[in-house]
């Protein structure tokens, strides 16, 4: 997905390369548990932006 164009910007694979460089090929999300329990695949998942 890092190497997909994006709106105004062509595709770069120098993208996907600065991430592996600079954070030793990883790339994280951070989450926070809300309430506690068992995700199976096809559960509903909710992204919230803070900040």
């Amino acid at each position: 997905m890092t190497n997909q164009a994006q709106q105004d910007l062509p595709h770069s694979p120098l993208i996907l390369r600065t991430i592996a460089r600079t954070h030793g090929n990883r790339l994280d999300a951070l989450a926070t548990i809300v309430t506690p329990g068992t995700v199976r695949v096809g559960d509903r998942l909710v992204l919230d932006r803070e900040g």
